[in-house]
């Protein structure tokens, strides 16, 4: 199975080198580093700036309280084409905040990777972006914030890292008692994983495998807590994942943990890099 990470270097800066540290502590082959998704296929002449600003536009998700799904027929506004525009190509750059609709951008990247070169599964491409990423749940009918979405391109949002999982319960509660923004980040400081966060590349890293578990097995999840392949949906769980390792005390980082079987099952795939 061959694996590239796409936007590595233009999201994460210099602590893309964490990123590729984080899997090559492993044992498990690294994947191709690739530039960031929309000037690959700028690049590539897959698509032309124009539509590719107008899909994106399109998949914006106006308020995630809604209560109906994406509505594909709803054209956007030239200013919110114009605004995709201008950032197609330099992603660290943009303003992050405005979700957009995973499960369709999903969609709508894989033809436009395939033409691109990027072949279908068991291949996988992991798309790094500075969107926030959502999905609609028909049981609650309501969007939930998602770290990544899984599948044929994986999809992984670096503000989702920070805002899909939950804070500590204090953190909501003084939230609603009208502390600032600022105070409460000073207060939790450390307790949540957060832009420039150190922790930040070995999340990516251990979504990265979650992708490629998924794509490999059909099942990205796994019921041990000190497994990369653990959903996690708080902070602390993230932290306990890819804190510092205390056992060492060095302050140095972990790589990516993986559990008994897990690990053996990495060791038995067959990957280039």
């Amino acid at each position: 199975m061959d694996w590239v990470v796409l936007g590595a270097e233009e999201l994460l800066g210099g602590e893309a080198r964490k990123l590729k540290a984080s899997i090559e502590e492993t044992g498990f082959p690294l994947p191709a580093f690739k530039p960031y998704v929309y000037r690959v296929l700028l690049e590539q002449k897959s698509v032309n700036k124009e539509t590719l600003a107008a899909m994106l536009a399109k998949l914006r998700i106006k308020g995630l309280t809604s209560k109906v799904g994406p509505n594909e027929s709803v054209e956007p506004f030239p200013a919110e084409v114009a605004f995709e525009g201008r950032f197609l190509t330099s992603p660290g750059k943009k303003p992050y905040g405005i979700p957009y609709e995973g499960t369709l951008l999903q969609a709508s990247l894989r033809p436009l990777l395939k033409k691109a070169g990027f072949s279908r599964l068991p291949s996988l491409p992991v798309v790094l972006l500075p969107d926030l990423l959502a999905t609609f749940e028909p049981s609650d009918r309501r969007y939930h914030l998602r770290m990544n979405v899984l599948g044929f391109p994986a999809l992984i949002s670096i503000p989702g890292i920070v805002l899909a999982p939950a804070k500590p319960r204090e953190y909501y509660l003084l939230k609603q008692s009208g502390m600032d923004p600022a105070g409460l980040n000073r207060a939790f400081k450390g307790l949540f994983i957060d832009h420039g966060d150190p922790r930040l590349p070995r999340v990516v890293a251990g979504l990265a495998f979650q992708a490629l578990a998924y794509a490999r097995t059909g099942n990205a999840f796994c019921d041990d807590a000190g497994c990369s392949l653990y959903n996690a949906h708080w902070h602390h769980e993230l932290i306990s994942l890819y804190g510092p390792d205390e056992a060492k005390n060095t302050g140095l980082s972990r790589g990516i943990p993986l559990c008994p079987a897990h690990s053996r099952m990495a060791k038995d795939w067959k990957v280039t890099p």
